[in-house]
């Protein structure tokens, strides 16, 4: 008998229940740094109000498990299928907020050891900065 239960968790190997997270590479061509968080400062991840903003992500899981995209703190116009990774934001014309840290939940669909994680997106309004100072290019 417990050769035979060897035997069937042999035949199973290792990968049955282990699992990694899915994890983030890129938004919208802009790279994931080492430390999980996504670089700001980057033309592609700004945003004009009344346009609409597409957002794509680069996800990768190391088993090859189906990833479903989560936004728990998503705003008015923001249309993202759970199970796509390409989505867009009509932005509000009448949109105030300088920027967004959108978070992005990611959660593979492994049968016996699902996982999540998550990171934070930052969007910012692509508009000129007054600082006030000789060389702004503020209005």
């Amino acid at each position: 008998m417990r050769f035979a239960a060897l035997l069937l968790l042999a035949g199973c190997g290792p990968g049955l229940l282990q699992n990694s997270a899915p994890r983030l590479r890129s938004v919208n061509g802009v790279e994931v740094t080492r430390l999980g968080g996504v670089p700001t400062g980057d033309a592609r991840l700004k945003y004009e109000p009344g346009e609409v903003f597409v957002i794509e992500l680069d996800i990768r899981d190391q088993e090859g498990n189906d990833v479903s995209v989560w936004w728990p703190d998503s705003p008015r116009g923001w249309r993202f299928p759970s199970d796509d990774t390409v989505g867009e934001w009509e932005v509000p014309p009448e949109e105030e907020i300088l920027d967004w840290n959108f978070l992005v939940v990611l959660e593979d669909q492994h049968p016996r050891n699902p996982l999540t994680a998550s990171w934070r997106i930052p969007l910012w309004r692509d508009e000129p900065l007054d600082t006030g100072g000789p060389g702004d290019t503020g209005p």
